[in-house]
């Protein structure tokens, strides 16, 4: 039986008043899950409540519900949890949760506070939004946390957010530096022209698929050095997004060459998307171009071809961070030999049963457009309705 939101309040009142004692876990497991189902400040207490749990499941749970709000005092919890400040909390609720904390256990530094950071963007309208994330990313905590904290940046459209770009790309973290980038992709000017270009040019390949998705949606011919200059990294996130910043361009000779380009990359999933970007447009030449691949007549290239095609500076960084690892560093994740290719795109290549011949002439049947698209490259799937061309 579902439990209701008079029981889930009780039974974290309850918590809060035994402080562990004589509570049977499991029930409290199963009333945190439900948090997330609820509204209101009474909720938010039993949230805050939550996040107090010696069990790591209710913390989780309870950090995991606070997404579902937006409220002042959703806020507060969320700034608490994150910055945990050592000035006292007006709020009743958070006064307790400061007494507690303080002094007994560390473990919001954990799992529980970077679930929590998904809230961000929750925020992003919040007056003094940029300058909460850029305290956050000045204090210690997981790169997880600092990187989701970055990322929420694309949803503020805050006039300054530039000049906050400009000043993280000194962080070391590079998924900082790069989420940065991407959050410029609703902004325009000098200064955003050569973040991006100095983003494109990077050798951390999360700095450089942040400045790719940061181009995405321009048509100033400017960004088109850019754009063919990325389809040559080496990491397949990059091409990908470099061929999606095609979208706005008309397609001339140059966008035109591009975009054949990409129907010969050495990676299929990155083919596949290219065919799924042009079945979007409507223009004549859009057509043409999926219609030559139906042909056949546009080879892939081999891996070692495609590999010939990165910089000798991104080969030398790439083999100077693969062999000068940490454990559990971040850049571990970009130190590597070959082509990155995330879960989607390896369950992609594991279900596919078709080539893109086949997929271009399902799309030209199915007509253009994200339906037709979508449907041409599902039909190459078996057993799953994976989202896996979402940008």
């Amino acid at each position: 039986m579902a439990q209701s939101e008079h029981e889930i309040l009780a039974a974290f009142n309850t918590v809060r008043a035994d402080n562990r004692q004589n509570v049977d876990i499991i029930v409290v497991r199963k009333f945190a899950e439900r948090l997330r189902d609820f509204s209101g400040d009474e909720i938010l207490d039993a949230i805050a409540t939550g996040l107090l749990s010696y069990d790591p499941l209710v913390a989780k749970f309870a950090a995991q519900a606070l997404v579902y709000h937006s409220s002042d005092r959703a806020f507060e919890i969320l700034e608490f949890l994150l910055m945990r400040k050592d000035d006292t909390p007006l709020n009743p609720i958070l006064q307790d949760m400061h007494s507690k904390l303080k002094g007994i256990r560390n473990h919001l530094e954990g799992t529980p506070k970077e679930d929590a950071t998904k809230a961000l963007p929750n925020f992003a309208g919040r007056p003094g939004f940029l300058d909460f994330v850029e305290a956050l990313e000045a204090q210690q905590s997981s790169s997880e946390v600092h990187q989701k904290a970055a990322d929420a940046l694309q949803f503020s459209a805050d006039p300054r957010l530039p000049e906050l770009a400009l000043r993280l790309q000194s962080n070391s973290n590079s998924f900082v530096r790069g989420a940065a980038l991407r959050a410029l992709q609703a902004f325009d000017g000098p200064e955003v022209f050569e973040m991006l270009k100095a983003g494109i040019r990077a050798t951390e390949h999360a700095v450089k698929a942040g400045a790719a998705d940061g181009i995405a949606g321009r048509n100033d011919p400017r960004y088109l050095d850019l754009i063919q200059e990325a389809t040559h990294a080496a990491y397949s996130e990059v091409r990908r997004s470099a061929y999606f910043g095609l979208s706005q361009f008309p397609i001339d000779g140059t966008v035109r060459a591009l975009y054949i380009d990409g129907l010969k990359d050495a990676d299929r999933t990155i083919r596949i998307s290219v065919l799924w970007s042009l079945n979007q447009r409507s223009d004549p030449e859009a057509k043409f171009l999926v219609e030559l691949a139906s042909g056949g007549s546009i080879l892939p290239r081999s891996f070692v071809e495609q590999g010939a095609r990165v910089s000798d500076k991104d080969k030398i960084a790439d083999r100077s961070r693969h062999h000068n690892l940490e454990p559990y560093n971040i850049y571990y994740f970009e130190g590597f030999k070959g082509d990155i290719k995330r879960k989607r795109d390896r369950m992609l290549e594991k279900y596919s049963g078709l080539d893109i011949q086949a997929i271009a002439k399902l799309m030209l049947s199915n007509g253009p457009g994200i339906e037709g698209g979508t449907c041409a490259v599902r039909a190459g799937l078996i057993g799953t309705n994976l989202p896996i061309l979402d940008q």
